[in-house]
């Protein structure tokens, strides 16, 4: 009989290395090695290639739904780290056309939403309908896939003092003023945050995206505690990812 976990869930919020425009995604090519350094390649080709140029973003597998993990040395990609999903900034050499030559990892700049009580993660499909006509007096309806869409909301409490690894509520409202894109992780156990274990399919799931702080509130009454919410509203895809 499978154990249930219980108080696992944890949402983790980039706090460092932000910007204004969204992260690339570099996709490497199913049909060829699949490799982290193929997807580097692509990472700064969807930024213009520029040469001694560093661009940021996910290394995503080449069906489009997975992220790589990052590989040190892979193809000469050097200043990786192993064991870490590749949400990384790769950075190209001088020459022409530039190839990509060194990572970094930006997997450190998420912190973990601080004294979080609940989180969740919700991803809807737009169902399109079409009604045709089958025969006399009669009619059959169709039903085609539209766009998807996902969002992560976390609550907490807000403390008097957070420890700089946790993204705080003040935190939140700062990117949330400025306008960041911001790299969020839904992590379905929060115990395995190293990314070590080998089970990782069955127990060592997260998702990763980025997205824009829609709305953050900070709430509390007298002889109360002062809570949170924050939603996050994803840009572009959410990827799974696992230690391989």
């Amino acid at each position: 009989m499978a154990l249930l976990n219980a108080n696992n869930l944890g949402v983790y919020i980039q706090t460092g290395n932000l910007q204004t425009t969204p992260y690339l995604v570099g996709k490497s090519d199913p049909d060829g090695s699949d490799s982290v350094a193929e997807a580097a390649q692509a990472l700064a080709d969807a930024g213009g290639n520029a040469a001694s140029t560093t661009y940021k973003g996910f290394l995503v597998h080449g069906d489009g739904r997975v992220l790589h993990e990052q590989n040190n040395g892979a193809g000469g990609l050097t200043g990786l780290i192993n064991n870490q999903p590749a949400f990384v900034a790769v950075t190209t050499d001088a020459s022409t056309p530039p190839v990509v030559t060194s990572g970094a990892n930006l997997m450190g700049n998420l912190d973990l939403a601080a004294a979080a009580t609940s989180c969740s993660l919700e991803t809807s499909l737009t169902i399109d309908e079409v009604v045709a006509k089958s025969g006399l007096c009669s009619a059959e309806t169709y039903t085609l896939p539209g766009s998807v869409s996902w969002t992560i909301t976390t609550d907490g409490l807000l403390e008097d003092v957070t420890s700089s690894s946790k993204a705080h509520a003040n935190e939140i409202v700062r990117i949330a003023q400025k306008n960041q894109y911001v790299v969020v992780r839904f992590a379905l156990d929060v115990t395995s945050k190293d990314f070590t274990a080998t089970n990782a399919q069955q127990k060592n799931v997260s998702y990763f995206g980025q997205g824009l702080i829609e709305s953050i509130s900070v709430s509390g009454g007298f002889d109360e505690f002062t809570t949170y919410s924050a939603t996050i509203r994803g840009y572009g895809k959410l990827y799974k990812y696992w230690n391989e």
